[in-house]
C-alpha cells in the first residue's frame, strides 16, 4: 500500500478497492537480508517500504552469507544469496518460526503462516484485484 503510493503520495484508504480487511499495509523484514539497510534517509533504507509478496514469507536465501551457507541450510536458489538480488531480498520475513505478522488495512494484526497459498498471498499484496479472501485462508 504504501510503496504503491507514487510520486504524488495521494492515496487514502478509499484506494482500498478490495476492502481494508484485505490488503496489507505493513509486515515484517529483516533489515540484515537486505542491501538497503542503511536508514531511513540513505538511499530510502529500511525506512521505507522494500518488501513485496512476490516473494514467499520468510524465504531466507539472500540472509545467507555465501552460497555453500544457503546451501548447508537448505535455502531455495542458494546462487542467488547476495543481499542486491533484490528478486528475493524484498520479501517479507521474520524470526518468528513459521510466518510473520502483517498490518491490515482494517487495523488487524495477522500472523501469516508459510504454508499459506501463493495466491491468497498475493492477493494480500494487492489493493484492487478483486479477489475476495477469508481470513481462515491465512
Amino acid at each position: 500500500m504504501f510503496g504503491r503510493m507514487g510520486f504524488d503520495g495521494k492515496m487514502n484508504f478509499s484506494a482500498l478497492l478490495d476492502g481494508t480487511s484485505q490488503v496489507i499495509l505493513v509486515g515484517e523484514i529483516l533489515q540484515r537480508c537486505h542491501d538497503h539497510a542503511g536508514g531511513m534517509f540513505h538511499y530510502n533504507g529500511m525506512g521505507n517500504a522494500h518488501a513485496s509478496t512476490s516473494v514467499p514469507v520468510n524465504t531466507f536465501t539472500t540472509c545467507a552469507t555465501s552460497q555453500a551457507d544457503a546451501q548447508q541450510r537448505n535455502y531455495p536458489f542458494p546462487q542467488c544469496f547476495p543481499k542486491s538480488n533484490w528478486n528475493l531480498s524484498w520479501e517479507f520475513r521474520s524470526r518468528h518460526k513459521g510466518g510473520a505478522q502483517f498490518l491490515l488495512g482494517d487495523g488487524s494484526v495477522q500472523f501469516i503462516s508459510t504454508n499459506i497459498d501463493y495466491l491468497t498471498y498475493q492477493y494480500l499484496g494487492g489493493r484492487a484485484d478483486g479477489r475476495a479472501i477469508q481470513k481462515s485462508q491465512f
